[in-house]
């Protein structure tokens, strides 16, 4: 209500979000210096404000330390990639680290495209095992055969020019199953 008073002009919303951040900076022990300014703070308390303290200061480190002149006030490029990487750190336990920020996010996505798709096609590899015997059979010319591995579909795609390449991660979510149809003389 004092607050209120003190600024007649301003709604409920706004005194939450400046009470909230407050509270957030002391928590993380984050203050505005000469090298981690206001507008960074401004920046991870509407970005970031819910990843783990560890992550934040491994963000304020990259802020202060040349990533912020990257965003050059398009903060969209900078945030979706900072948010990636915190993703793919968090979905395979993986520790960011203060480094070099663009080194870092090239090396972990591409540390990420080899874990997630060995992670594919694992996943692919044990549900399709699970259902082989339901999905496969012969007939006299034909037999029904079962792809195992991510290469196997991206093989086929190649070959009939289609779009079966990019299932596994269907298959690995269990959402889907694919089979190849086999003429028995060919």
């Amino acid at each position: 209500v004092k607050w209120w008073k003190e600024n007649p002009n301003q709604d409920l919303e706004t005194y939450v979000c400046i009470v909230g951040k407050e509270l957030w900076l002391s928590a993380t022990g984050l203050k505005a210096d000469e090298m981690l300014t206001q507008p960074m703070l401004d920046y991870m308390y509407s970005n970031f404000r819910d990843e783990s303290p560890y992550n934040i200061k491994v963000i304020a480190y990259w802020l202060t330390r040349g990533a912020w002149e990257y965003h050059g006030g398009e903060t969209y490029n900078l945030r979706s990639r900072i948010r990636d990487m915190c993703r793919w750190a968090n979905e395979f336990g993986w520790a960011l680290e203060k480094s070099d920020f663009f080194r870092q996010y090239i090396n972990l996505r591409r540390a990420y495209a080899q874990a997630k798709s060995e992670k594919e096609s694992r996943l692919m590899r044990e549900y399709q095992e699970f259902h082989r015997n339901a999905l496969t059979f012969e007939t006299e010319t034909h037999i029904v055969v079962i792809p195992t591995t991510i290469e196997e579909l991206r093989n086929e795609g190649n070959a009939q020019g289609n779009c079966v390449g990019g299932y596994g991660f269907r298959i690995a979510e269990k959402s889907r199953n694919v089979v190849f149809v086999r003429r028995k003389s060919n």
